[in-house]
């Protein structure tokens, strides 16, 4: 066999080819390029210590292909081709690359690329070079399809991710409307605990209300009862009496006459006692006109019987306050007892009443300029007991300024 002076020009392009080769396809066409120029290197001619042939043998030798990187055929058209058998090598890989070709890109590769050493070797450039070509054909071709192979595999990874990403994305969604509803239910069984309770507050009022109501009417079942017993069981008492002593006295003395005046005049006063309790009790549509009326008419009827005279200033303040049925009674009553006292004890000519409003406190003044007396001397069960008594009830004060030669004021003043 001829030596082929340009034999190594294959070698070192395999080699570099191989030790940048980042795909399997590469790295197997610089596999067949090392064998070519090591086959190339088998002649006589040929020094196996050429620095160029012992990188190529030594890339060859660490290369452990595996099944299906040579055909059976290649391989005996490579040791064909080792004995020398050119010829032959040639047949069986034009047979290799004609049948095979469709099935096999890289076997078709590895027959072109060895019929291309081949052509060369027999000093047919022309076939040689389209050999190289169709090698070369093949490779780009490899090399598109194992990319557009990765670039699918690739795009089919992405789009797993996506669909895991998806997946995960809805799982979350999932969780997060299943934490909505489970929130949705608690403030629902919030909403509905509250809403019974305020129900359950609303009974627990209004019952508590119905008790009061039931209670205030117990407790005015009971004043009216001692107003009764008080101020019109005493008259009327008195009244019986009275016609008892008359009964018994001849027929038209002045005794008898004297009696049945007191009889008219202690019936007279039960009458406008018990048109009192009825008031105190339900006073009418205009409340405040109505109380400056009976304070006026009593001031004036009970000091004309006495032949005193009398004044009554504020009444208008009655029309900005407004009073409840215990406090329209204790301040009449207090009124009435003030100024019934003035008129029977102190032995007045003149007895003046001043109504007051101030600082959110109703007040009366009776001032009288009768002889006085001594408070302290008061009896603890007469009517200045009572007048106090009454101004507890309404949460105020009851002043009484007296004394021997002086006169008496009494005030009373209580919040409204």
């Amino acid at each position: 066999m001829t030596a082929i002076p340009k034999r190594y020009y294959l070698l070192h392009p395999a080699i570099s080819l191989h030790s940048r080769a980042a795909c399997r396809i590469t790295r197997r066409l610089s596999v067949v390029i090392c064998l070519l120029g090591i086959l190339c290197s088998t002649s006589a001619q040929t020094n196996t210590t050429d620095p160029v042939i012992t990188p190529g043998l030594t890339t060859v030798r660490g290369i452990k292909p595996g099944p299906a990187t040579v055909d059976p055929a290649l391989r005996r058209a490579d040791s064909l081709l080792s004995a020398g058998r050119v010829v032959e090598a040639g047949e069986e890989a034009r047979q290799v690359l004609a049948g095979r070709a469709g099935a096999n890109a890289v076997i078709a590769m590895q027959a072109s690329g060895i019929l291309a050493t081949i052509n060369k070797i027999t000093g047919n450039s022309k076939a040689a070079f389209e050999y190289l070509q169709v090698n070369k054909t093949l490779n780009d071709s490899l090399t598109k399809k194992y990319f557009k192979d990765e670039t699918e595999r690739l795009q089919t990874g992405l789009s797993l991710q996506a669909k895991d990403r998806e997946i995960e994305l809805l799982g979350k969604d999932r969780e997060l409307q299943q934490y909505q509803l489970r929130r949705h239910r608690i403030l629902t069984i919030v909403a509905v605990i509250a809403v019974l309770l305020v129900l359950a507050g609303i009974v627990l009022l209004v019952n508590r209300s119905r008790l009061r109501q039931r209670v205030r009417e117990l407790r005015l079942r009971n004043q009216i009862a001692a107003d009764l017993h008080d101020e019109v069981g005493s008259s009327l008492s008195s009244i019986h009496l009275l016609s008892q002593v008359a009964s018994s006295q001849p027929g038209q003395s002045s005794g008898r006459q004297e009696i049945f005046s007191k009889v008219s005049r202690n019936a007279r006063e039960t009458m406008e006692k018990m048109s009192d309790i009825v008031w105190m009790i339900k006073p009418g549509e205009n409340e405040s006109l109505g109380m400056s009326r009976r304070m006026e008419r009593f001031l004036e009827e009970t000091c004309t019987a006495g032949e005193i005279s009398s004044q009554l200033h504020g009444t208008e303040v009655l029309g900005r306050v407004k009073l409840d049925m215990e406090q329209r009674k204790n301040f009449y009553l207090v009124f009435k007892g003030a100024v019934s006292n003035a008129v029977r004890f102190s032995g007045t000519d003149q007895v003046n009443v001043i109504i007051s409003f101030q600082d959110k406190q109703l007040g009366v003044t009776v001032t009288d300029t009768g002889k006085g007396f001594d408070p302290a001397t008061a009896p603890v069960d007469g009517a200045i007991a009572r007048m106090q008594q009454r101004a507890r009830e309404l949460g105020g004060t009851l002043t009484i300024d007296s004394g021997e030669g002086r006169g008496t004021t009494v005030i009373l003043r209580f919040p409204v």
